[in-house]
């Protein structure tokens, strides 16, 4: 669906400022009777355009991603390149040298992430990426960055670094999560205020207006290797 939503969504778009355009002029003619036209039929089409994105992101249901299947992002422009997979995930009690170990309060989740750009010619990048894992209850557990640092023992990519057309690098993050929780699924969103606009108007998308989540599985031990991937 969402590849039926990419171009209605730019085309209402356009649609609508040239509707603006034309019924500006009409109306600095006096000829208010076209230019109502245009706003009516400008509002029945947001109307329907609406209705459309709401009753699509309802019959939606949560999927999970299994390790190594990639969630795609189109942001502002629109141009869904942009990826995001697990790798692979392991668990830990704690991280760091002895003496100077940072303890986890209930079990590191430590998630190694791929992020890709299938572009065939422009470099890209995640914008604003939050990601945290959600239980079964709803509950968001957030990252560690200080547990991060410490297992890096060194510099950590930027997960907003561009990503060139075609390549993809990996990048672990460490999410401290509680003992006894339940269906611990990693979740991934992006962008600032212009991006997450267009994916919350965009039918099919993931991250549309009240569709439903899509998550990543976490499978402590397993994992997927990738050619294309670089560690840094």
């Amino acid at each position: 669906m969402e590849s039926v939503g990419v171009p209605l969504l730019a085309f209402t778009v356009l649609g609508l400022l040239a509707a603006g355009v034309v019924g500006g002029l009409a109306l600095l003619r006096g000829r208010t009777r076209p230019a109502r036209a245009l706003a009516l039929l400008c509002a029945a089409w947001l109307g329907a355009y609406a209705t459309v994105l709401i009753v699509t992101s309802l019959a939606s249901r949560e999927r999970t991603l299994a390790v190594g299947e990639t969630k795609r992002f189109c942001g502002f422009y629109l141009d869904c390149h942009m990826g995001v997979a697990v790798a692979r995930v392991d668990t830990m009690s704690g991280i760091g040298e002895p003496g100077k170990e940072i303890r986890a309060g209930g079990t590191f989740f430590v998630v190694t992430l791929r992020v890709s750009n299938d572009a065939q010619r422009v470099p890209l990048r995640l914008e604003e990426p939050r990601i945290t894992i959600v239980d079964a209850e709803g509950f968001h557990y957030e990252r560690s960055l200080d547990a991060e640092h410490a297992l890096a023992r060194g510099p950590l990519a930027n997960l907003e670094r561009p990503v060139d057309a075609g390549h993809s690098f990996t990048r672990v993050v460490v999410i401290d999560v509680p003992h006894g929780v339940r269906e611990p699924r990693l979740h991934v969103t992006m962008g600032g205020p212009l991006d997450r606009t267009a994916e919350r108007a965009l039918i099919g998308d993931d991250d549309a207006l009240l569709h439903a989540r899509t998550l990543h599985a976490l499978a402590p031990g397993s994992g997927v290797s990738s050619a294309s991937a670089r560690l840094r």
